[in-house]
Order: structure tokens, then sequence, then C-alpha cells
């Protein structure tokens, strides 16, 4: 690694010091906490918006990236990268349909104003790219147009070209159902400044800092993203929870939560998919000094708060209820349904230490000696305290098993990640002040 001497800073940019520091915590707090609706439904709405903003500078920047790479090696040269860039811009757009999805739905239910659809700054930055990224394919397509015959004919896989021409039909796609989500959105929120009813420079703050190096072509802050929308949404769900106890209780509001929550949930695991999809090993390697002496399980939010202490409240509601009252079976269904979802996120995530550590005594981040096994035992002691739920599948100990298929790849990847970072390893460098650490 290469370090500045205060151990701040490497090629890239700044080594964040914290989780909170890293995916900019603060600056989401405050754009979530500034002049927050009172209604619950319209606050998260609001949140739900403010994740698309998010979104849309994330895009931007992916736009600009693949007009950068193809200044730099032209058409032919750059396609391999560019189908990655639009992988991922069809991937972001898909979750911000979802956003918007649900956003509408809330808008219909509970919003009846007939107004004039607005557009935020930053969409408008992001389709004023996409518009020069677009003019420039429609001349490449007319330059090399045999060439684009020939993949659309004889292309049985997904080569660079014929992946340009598939992924870039479903982002043009998926820029339609977008638009019209947020038009329907947008035209029944009053509002005369969209940048200060969805606090622009705080969630800019969040996706600009820590600074890293702009000609660097990374998934850095796309990394970010998929950590600061479930953050942002933790903290409408954390409050509602809140609410709901100190409305004592009422059924009615429970049952409102836990609808409301489901989707809300599964927001959450579709932003594991592109980290596990589309971040390659070695993308997470480049940046991974970055990331400093971070790990999820340090999210308040996230991890601490709403997986954990404030479902756990959740859950003491819910048993707390009247089983005699004719609505508890519809509660009980649903808190079953959210946590079979919370179970299916903490196996998915498990996807990203297996596939970018491996196990094998590879040490995360923050300390723990094997970063794939802490994470194991953070999914089994919610399989423990949920047995009712009689979830099957890869125990911890099935999962460490020896002379495996599995087993052997992770050997492999474990290898080049512990020679590779070395001050990881043996909590030295920047590490010195980050000691091992129990689970």
């Amino acid at each position: 690694m290469n370090y500045s001497e205060k151990n701040e800073y490497n090629k890239l940019g700044r080594i964040a010091k914290t989780y909170d520091e890293l995916h900019g915590i603060h600056a989401l707090t405050l754009a979530y906490q500034k002049n927050k609706p009172e209604l619950p439904t319209e606050r998260l709405i609001r949140t739900l918006l403010q994740c698309i903003e998010l979104t849309y500078l994330n895009l931007t920047e992916i736009c600009e990236r693949q007009i950068e790479i193809r200044r730099i090696k032209g058409w032919a040269d750059s396609l391999p990268r560019r189908t990655t860039h639009i992988a991922w811009h069809a991937s972001l757009l898909r979750i911000a349909v979802y956003l918007a999805s649900i956003t509408n739905s809330k808008i219909n239910n509970h919003v009846k104003n007939d107004g004039t659809s607005w557009v935020s700054s930053s969409r408008q930055q992001y389709n004023n790219i996409f518009e020069k990224l677009s003019t420039l394919d429609i001349q490449d397509i007319e330059s090399y147009k045999q060439k684009f015959h020939s993949a659309i004919s004889t292309s049985t896989s997904l080569t660079p070209l014929a992946a340009f021409i598939h992924r870039t039909g479903e982002v043009l796609h998926l820029r339609s159902i977008l638009s019209v989500r947020l038009a329907q959105i947008t035209k029944n929120i009053t509002t005369s400044n969209s940048d200060i009813f969805l606090n622009f420079n705080q969630l800019h703050d969040a996706f600009s800092k820590p600074k890293i190096a702009s000609d660097q072509d990374t998934y850095y802050s796309q990394f970010k993203l998929m950590h600061q929308i479930p953050e942002l949404i933790a903290l409408d769900c954390i409050e509602r929870i809140n609410e709901i106890e100190f409305s004592r209780n009422s059924p009615i509001s429970m049952i409102s939560f836990l609808i409301e929550f489901q989707p809300l949930l599964r927001v959450i695991v579709d932003c594991l998919q592109p980290l596990i999809q589309l971040l390659a090993p070695l993308e997470y390697y480049r940046i991974r000094e970055n990331l400093g002496a971070t790990s999820g399980s340090q999210s308040k939010n996230l991890a601490q708060k709403l997986l954990k202490k404030d479902f756990a409240l959740l859950r003491r509601l819910v048993n707390a209820m009247n089983k005699e009252d004719p609505l508890f079976p519809i509660i009980h269904s649903l808190f079953t349904e959210t946590e079979s979802t919370i179970f299916l996120w903490l196996d998915f995530h498990l996807t990203l230490p297996r596939g970018l550590l491996a196990g094998h005594g590879t040490a995360s981040l923050m300390g723990h000696n094997d970063g794939f096994g802490a994470a194991l035992k953070f999914r089994d002691r919610f399989a423990n305290a949920n047995k009712h739920l009689q979830l099957t599948g890869i125990t911890g100990d099935e999962y460490l098993a020896t002379e495996s298929l599995d087993d052997l790849l992770r050997k492999l990847i474990s290898t080049h990640v512990q020679s590779s970072f070395k001050d990881v390893q043996t909590r030295s460098g920047f590490y010195k002040d980050y000691p091992f650490k129990e689970v």
C-alpha cells in the first residue's frame, strides 16, 4: 500500500477512518432530518425521492466515465469496459424504478394535489449527460452499422458489442419507465424548489465525500450508494417503529407499517445485487484501501438499530399484542414475512465476504481475524433468535467444510487477498491503530 505519512491518503484519495465517514452518514442524516415532513407517509415519500436523487448523481458519474473512456481508447477498444458501465447503469436504474414505484403507490393513496411535474437538478444533469452520450452512440452506430448488424445476427453470447446493444436497450427502456413514474409523482408534490425540498446540498456531500480521484475509473461511489440507500430507508423505518410504540401498539398502525416495511426491505435486499453481480473481485480490491478500517457491521442505522435493536422492539410489540384480536393473524403473518426477508438479506450479504475475502483466516478491514467467518456468525445469530421460522440451508459449519469445490475456490481467493493486503492481515501501517477483535 502507498500511504502518506499521516496514513490518510493513497493514490485514489482519502482513506476512510469510519463507516460513517465513508458513507457520508452525517450528511445523509442531515438530509433526512432537515425540514422533515411531519406526516409519516409524506416523510417516507421524501426519503424515497432522496434515494432516487442519490442514484441520479451516480448515474451521471457513470455516463461521464463512459464518455471519457471512449475519448481515450476509441470506440472499439473502449467497448469491453463500457459494457460493464452500462450494466451498472441498468442495475441502478432498476433500483430507481422500484423506488419510484413504491413512492407512486404512496402518492396515489395519500396525496391529492394536481400540480405541474418538476425535475430536480441532479436528474436534469443526468439527462443532459445522457443526451451527450446518446449522440456519440448514434454516431458510432452510423459509422459501424455493419458490425452492429453482425453482432445482432451472429452473436450467440454477450460479446462486448452484443452486450452493448442488449444493455443499452435495457437502459433506454428503464429510463422511460422511470420518467413516467417520476412525472406522476412530482406533479402531486407542490414545491417551489426541489433542491431545498430534497436537501440536495447534503445529499451531494454524502455522494462526493470522502473525495476520490476523478480520473480513476472505479465503482467507489456506486459501492457507497448501495449502502447509502439502505441507510436512508433505515432512518425512516426506525422512526416508524418508535411511533408505533408511542401509539400504544395500535393493531392498525402495526399492520400499516408492516405492509409498508416489506417493499422497503426488498429495496435493501436489491441493493446487494449490483455488488454481488457486477463488482468483480479486482474492482473491489482496487478500492479496498480507501474503505479504511470499516465494515457494514459498524452501521448504526441499519445493522445495529433496524436489523437488531429496533427489530427486537418490533418483535416485542407484536408478541405483546392481544392474540384474540381478529387482526392478530394478519399481523403475525406480515411479521413472519418480514423476518424471512431480513434473513434473505443476511443470506445474500454473505456472498460478498465469501467471494471477496473467502475465509481461511483472511482478516476483515475492521479487525476480525476471519471476515467471512464473522459474517457467518452474524447471520447465524439471527437464525438462532428466529428458530420458529425453520429456515433451512447451508449452516456455518457446512459452509466451512474442507475438501469441497467451495473450499478450493475460497483458498485461491484468500491466498491472493492475504498476500495483496499484508498490512490488513498483520494490522500494520494504517491498521496498526485497529487491532484484531473478537466477533
